[in-house]
């Protein structure tokens, strides 16, 4: 599973929506009905395709990532706390994943909306649920996003607790063998790998720039010949690999 940038622009447009922006909500024959702010507060309901996908090109330029969560179907959100294990980190996930988009990307949005919305209209991931229309996925990228931005932090602050909970089976068992069952070996390896992996040195530039680090880290674990990722239930897992790239 590659992560490119188009990729990124389709998701992000497909499920995010705005807490700040006018739209007008619409009946069932698409006449417009009334003007009404929406807030975070109270989400939103559309009664078109036409409405969520104009309120969602709004999303996207504005990198609302609370709001994205206002779109989803019920369904969708319980699945999105079930993997990320809360609604705060369900809203954390979202935000980190529209922050990634790069700026060309959003200008060229904003170039060219009419297209945009109209291709949202036609999306398979807009679904009606007793008149109103939602939004659903799956989370993969979403999740892939979170877990690499959570192992990133964890590095950084030489957490090799979170490193070793962000680790897969597979290499939580290679680490135990070599180790023999030893975790204060474990955490002793992992603090090397730590180390390694970036320089103490880099360690306060990085913080300063996460952004851009993590977008060429998720480049090259979606560009690698291994297998670095492993999905378990909607959850993803580094491999201990990544860290000897």
């Amino acid at each position: 599973m590659k992560i490119t940038g188009k990729k990124i622009i389709v998701l992000a447009l497909l499920t995010a929506l705005t807490g700040n922006t006018v739209v007008a909500a619409n009946d069932s024959d698409g006449k417009k009905t009334s003007d009404k702010e929406y807030s975070l507060v109270s989400p939103p309901v559309f009664y078109t395709k036409r409405a969520i996908a104009e309120y969602a090109f709004e999303a996207l330029v504005t990198r609302n990532g609370q709001a994205l969560i206002n779109t989803f179907a019920p369904e969708t959100i319980r699945q999105g706390i079930e993997i990320f294990g809360s609604r705060e980190n369900l809203e954390t996930a979202c935000q980190e994943y529209l922050d990634l988009i790069p700026d060309k990307y959003i200008s060229q949005r904003r170039r060219n909306k009419r297209v945009t919305v109209r291709m949202l209209t036609r999306d398979k991931d807009l679904i009606q649920i007793n008149g109103k229309w939602y939004s659903t996925h799956n989370f993969d990228q979403i999740s892939v996003v979170y877990t690499v931005s959570r192992l990133l932090d964890a590095v950084l602050a030489r957490d090799t607790e979170t490193i070793w909970l962000l680790l897969n089976a597979e290499s939580q068992k290679r680490m135990m063998i070599e180790s023999h069952g030893n975790r204060q070996t474990i955490n002793s390896n992992l603090a090397k790998l730590c180390k390694d992996f970036i320089k103490d040195s880099d360690v306060e530039k990085i913080k300063t720039d996460k952004r851009s680090f993590l977008f060429k880290l998720l480049q090259g674990i979606m560009l690698s010949p291994r297998q670095i990722l492993t999905n378990v239930e909607g959850k993803y897992f580094v491999d201990a690999s990544l860290f000897t790239e």
